[in-house]
């Protein structure tokens, strides 16, 4: 892998942007190897120690949501050692996986503990980009970690898949096939259910897109967008008025979709054997089913070419 970032790594509010002084920092979900002779953009520290088996998670900001197989959901709040963090430590506040009768509802099995790993990206000062030394940045101390929320019946069955979108507050969750908006503004309780995507039952991706747009008065816009695959077609939908809309025809596809990551006006869509990139939306909202063009990228797995 070279060293430039990946382009699935989260950024922080306000964008990752060149300024003197001390390095920005930005946290990601993601395991990435170190490319040898070269400046060394992460640092790997160990973040908690879990007795839940994580299926998903997902950050904004200095937040970072997990999702469970037990059907579990936690909010922590991730910052750097320098920044101003409760004195309460999530490794201090391991979620009780126990029933009011004291017996442990976790098989013995999952009761490993699982490390959740955050990678620290650092980005040299304005004044050492000229600098061709490779001389490696001194080491972060560890992330402060705090548990914010948790909610143990947010699901009866694993968490798949989980999309923030904190411009409306609201959290998109996938659970045995139901996809599901909750209400994750902080002056709630347990992440309460906003509205059901009942059309998409049985989904198995989905893919939130935010499209950022000025206003006639000058003020910024988001809008939502979202793919989700269900067997074998691509379905769209936007959000407005707290639910999601219809926005595009569906899509047929050859095979069911594995994995969904929105490229502009593209979908790319994972296979079970290679990648495509769809080209959606030249119907118009509702309707339409014309200009959908599919285009395979590279194959995967035993399919590649050596």
């Amino acid at each position: 892998m070279s060293g430039s970032p990946p382009s699935h790594v989260t950024r922080t509010r306000g964008g990752l942007t060149e300024e003197t002084g001390s390095p920005k920092t930005c946290f990601c979900a993601t395991l990435v190897s170190k490319a040898a002779k070269m400046h060394t953009a992460y640092q790997v520290h160990q973040l908690l120690k879990l007795p839940l088996t994580v299926e998903s998670m997902v950050s904004f900001g200095d937040n970072l949501l997990v999702g469970t197989k037990q059907g579990h959901l936690l909010m922590y709040s991730v910052k750097a050692a320098d920044q101003d963090v409760p004195t309460a430590q999530a490794e201090e506040e391991i979620p009780d996986v126990r029933n009011s009768s004291g017996e442990d509802k976790l098989s013995q099995s999952l009761l490993c503990e699982q490390i959740l790993t955050v990678l620290f990206l650092s980005f040299p000062a304005a004044s050492d980009l000229s600098n061709s030394s490779t001389t490696a940045p001194p080491p972060l101390p560890p992330p402060r970690v705090q548990l914010l929320r948790t909610n143990k019946f947010f699901s009866d069955k694993p968490i798949s898949q989980l999309a923030a979108v904190p411009e409306y507050s609201i959290l998109v969750s996938l659970s045995g096939g139901v996809l599901r908006v909750h209400d994750m503004d902080l002056a709630v309780m347990n992440f309460p259910v906003v509205t059901t995507v009942s059309r998409a039952r049985g989904a198995a991706a989905f893919a939130v897109d935010l499209l950022k747009q000025r206003t006639l008065t000058g003020e910024t816009g988001v809008a939502v967008r979202m793919a989700v695959a269900v067997r074998k077609k691509l379905q769209f939908y936007y959000w407005k008025n707290r639910r999601f809309h219809d926005l595009y025809t569906d899509v047929s596809l050859p095979d069911a979709p594995r994995s969904l990551a929105w490229c502009r006006d593209s979908v790319c869509v994972g296979f079970r054997g290679e990648y495509a990139l769809i080209r959606v939306g030249r119907g118009g909202r509702g309707g339409g089913d014309k200009g959908e063009e599919l285009c395979e990228l590279f194959p995967t797995g035993k399919n590649q070419v050596n």
